[in-house]
């Protein structure tokens, strides 16, 4: 299952300036973490832009963590970029 995290919370779309991938900042495409048979995060799309303010929520055990240690590099990732 894939997991797509949403970037603005109040679920509004955000003005984009210019070409989109312009305002890009952040993106995540396909991010997995696997350690052993555990499936800590699945196929995470993800995309932030210039301007926002992004809240990474959930459960224990949802993955946040995880998805932070993938996007700054202190793990290394199993597949996806």
């Amino acid at each position: 299952m894939a997991s797509d995290l949403q970037t603005n919370i109040s679920g509004e779309n955000m003005p984009h300036h210019g070409h989109i991938s312009d305002d890009v900042v952040l993106r995540t495409e396909g991010l997995t973490k696997h350690y052993g048979g555990v499936h800590a995060l699945v196929d995470c799309n993800f995309e932030i832009r210039k301007g926002e303010h992004v809240a990474i929520m959930g459960d224990n055990g949802a993955g946040k963590s995880t998805f932070v240690r993938q996007i700054t590099a202190v793990e290394q990732k199993t597949s996806g970029r």
